[in-house]
């Protein structure tokens, strides 16, 4: 992941004053324009097949105790319209609204047009690491 939005690093701050750390499920968004700690980025344009999906992460491990991984792949719908070039993703608290709490560059971003097959991550590929 490259990036924690303010959101998130509150979140865990907050922590230390006695506040419940929020349990969220993540929902993976991508984005044809970076999202960063003060800007939201350009979320694909929903009503055009796009739609964020939700995925499950495993725990740390001992292996690899600051970071978990995505333990299923994360497959978003056929798109009905073109989407772009997604260069990051996203991870929210939401299916919809939400708040953003992690993001990170596609390595090899490309064009989704219309009736395309369904972009995805593979289980694995997405990494989240606390540093």
């Amino acid at each position: 992941m490259s990036g924690k939005s303010t959101y998130q690093e509150q979140a865990v701050l907050n922590t230390m004053n006695g506040q419940a750390m929020p349990a969220w499920m993540p929902y993976v968004a991508l984005f044809t324009a970076p999202p960063s700690q003060s800007s939201a980025g350009t979320e694909v344009i929903d009503g055009v097949g796009y739609a964020r999906v939700a995925a499950a992460f495993g725990t740390p491990t001992g292996a690899d105790p600051s970071s978990v991984v995505n333990t299923a792949d994360v497959v978003f719908g056929v798109p009905t319209g073109n989407w772009g070039t997604p260069t990051h993703f996203g991870l929210y608290d939401a299916a919809t609204s939400g708040n953003l709490r992690y993001w990170g560059e596609i390595a090899s971003p490309v064009q989704i047009t219309n009736g395309q097959a369904a972009p995805s991550f593979l289980a694995g590929a997405l990494v989240v690491r606390e540093s």
